[in-house]
């Protein structure tokens, strides 16, 4: 049997042994409002937790053995934020650093863009970019870093890896458009207005809403777009693409977009299912005082 076949099947025992009151879970948390975004809808209950894993909803507390619990005294749980695009290298920060200003804000994955950083360092930056998340399995956070194309060898798309679409959708004619999709392009985040996004899902690019360069104004735009020419919700991930620190700090990070949604008519419920999905090696949720 395979290793990998037999961690699972000792999880599954794990798992099985928790739920029957054998074996102690790691935490239990309990009175939670939890966020169901499949159902969209809020309920009252508890997750139980086991190697970094939920592994139960609202379980019979007098059966299952815990080593902590935790009353969240009517907090909300919902999913961990996901920011699908961000310069990583425009933050001028340590992936640690992040970590202080963006973590507390429920964020606990981002898609970071890494183009400028290796397109102009070459070499050099792909050997820095190695040092800076050299330990990126022990940050309080998922970090997938993306390369430039040039940088990147077929193989990785045949071992699974996926293409960062990083074009302005205006700029380029049909016949490319077409192509784009065709070859394995995934996403696009290149959109500033309405009729931009229109062209965007048209061909096919599942289309990431941007806080854009500096500035609110972007993303406004895009969402009172979406909200009036009433686009369907699951054509979209949001994203930051270029956000400070500083205002990260003041502001927060993707709660903040979310509130943003939510100022322009949006269900914050809705904008939250409009974070992106990834492989689940672990399931990360937020406790936050409200929505």
């Amino acid at each position: 049997m395979k290793q990998t076949e037999t961690n699972h099947l000792e999880q599954v025992r794990a798992i099985f042994a928790i739920l029957h009151g054998k074996k102690e879970a790691d935490l239990l948390l309990k009175n939670l409002n939890i966020l169901d975004v499949h159902g969209e809808t809020v309920y009252h209950g508890s997750l139980l937790v086991y190697d970094k894993r939920i592994v139960a909803l609202n379980t019979d507390e007098s059966v299952i053995q815990v080593k902590e619990v935790f009353d969240g005294q009517g907090l909300y749980a919902i999913p961990g934020l996901i920011d699908a695009h961000l310069h990583f290298e425009s933050q001028l920060a340590h992936p640690t650093a992040l970590a202080e200003a963006m973590v507390p804000c429920g964020t606990t994955t981002i898609f970071a863009e890494c183009l400028d950083l290796l397109s102009a360092a070459g070499e050099d930056g792909v050997r820095a970019a190695q040092n800076l998340f050299r330990d990126y399995d022990k940050l309080p956070y998922r970090l997938y870093a993306f390369a430039p194309r040039k940088k990147t060898a077929a193989w990785v798309r045949a071992k699974g890896g996926f293409m960062n679409g990083h074009w302005g959708l205006t700029a380029l004619p049909d016949m490319v458009l077409n192509y784009l999709p065709a070859i394995g392009v995934s996403n696009n985040h290149d959109v500033w207005n309405g009729d931009d996004i229109e062209k965007s899902i048209r061909y096919g690019f599942p289309t990431q809403i941007k806080f854009g360069v500096g500035s609110s104004e972007v993303i406004q735009t895009l969402l009172r777009s979406i909200v009036d020419r009433k686009f369907p919700t699951e054509n979209f991930m949001l994203c930051t693409d270029n956000i400070s620190i500083e205002r990260l700090r003041k502001l927060g990070h993707m709660d903040w977009i979310i509130s943003l949604c939510a100022q322009m008519g949006i269900s914050p419920i809705k904008a939250i299912k409009w974070l992106p999905t990834i492989p689940p090696r672990r399931i990360i949720w937020t406790i936050r005082s409200a929505l």
